[in-house]
C-alpha cells in the first residue's frame, strides 16, 4: 500500500516536523525513523553524518539517539553501483 504523505502525517502517534518554525516536541527522538524516498544525495549525506537541513539533522539526532531508521533507496542502478555506496555500507 502507498499513502500520501497527508496520510502518513494524519496516523495516530506520527509526528511530522515540516519546518524550523515548530515548537520542539518533547517525545523527540520518536522512536522509529523512516526515509523514503532515500536519494543517493541524501543516503551519501546519512552516512557521512552531514546535517545540513532540517531533515538531515533529525536523522543525525535520531540515529545518534539510537532509533531504529528505515530507509526506502530511490537510486537507480547505476548510482547504486557507485563506489561511494559500496563506502557507505555503515547503513546497513
Amino acid at each position: 500500500m502507498v499513502l500520501s504523505p497527508q496520510q502518513i502525517h494524519n496516523i495516530p502517534g506520527n509526528h511530522p516536523i515540516l519546518n524550523y518554525a515548530q515548537p520542539p516536541l518533547d517525545s523527540f527522538p520518536f522512536g522509529t525513523m523512516l526515509i523514503a524516498l532515500c536519494t543517493f544525495n541524501t543516503f551519501n549525506k546519512l552516512a557521512l553524518g552531514i546535517a545540513d537541513n532540517l531533515a538531515m539533522s533529525m536523522l543525525a539526532d535520531a540515529i545518534d539517539a539510537g532509533c531504529s531508521t528505515f530507509i526506502a533507496p530511490s537510486i537507480n542502478y547505476g548510482l547504486w553501483k557507485h563506489p561511494q555506496v559500496k563506502v557507505n555500507e555503515t547503513l546497513r
